[in-house]
């Protein structure tokens, strides 16, 4: 497709009215240019202060650590509900024993979705199906983002 056609370029062109029709899109992006740039863990990052695993098929979870030993973890499902009983996985244990606290969640009913919950439970974790979660170390003060 050559894009310097004139029917190319109308293609392209943004539909405003989309902004009403799909809001919670719109929403959910604002907040995480947000959290990516207001979250002083997220602003720190340069590579070398993240870890990650596997923890299905089709899920992962990633650990952001700051300069000051707080911490955030991301957990992404792109598959079904995943319910893990058994945790072998170190980079889910929060810091210092501490607990974790929901900082986002695309779960979040204004993103369309069925409600935020998190995802540590009695018996295990449950990471909800096509879904990214992010949670901070409970030591965590009121600057951070609250998204």
């Amino acid at each position: 497709v050559d894009p310097s056609l004139s029917e190319v370029f109308e293609q392209c062109q943004l539909d405003h009215g989309e902004r009403r029709t799909n809001a919670h899109v719109l929403h959910l992006h604002r907040d995480l240019i947000a959290l990516s740039r207001g979250d002083r863990v997220f602003a720190l990052q340069d590579g070398a202060c993240v870890e990650g695993a596997v923890l299905g098929v089709e899920a992962l979870a990633l650990r952001f650590m700051g300069d000051d030993g707080d911490a955030r973890l991301m957990v992404v499902n792109f598959g079904s509900d995943l319910h893990l009983r058994v945790i072998p996985e170190p980079l889910l244990a929060a810091p210092d024993g501490k607990p974790w606290r929901l900082l986002f969640s695309t779960e979040d009913v204004g993103y369309g979705g069925r409600g935020a919950l998190h995802p540590e439970l009695k018996d295990g974790w449950m990471i909800p199906a096509r879904s990214a979660t992010v949670l901070a170390s409970a030591r965590t003060t009121g600057s951070d983002s609250n998204v």
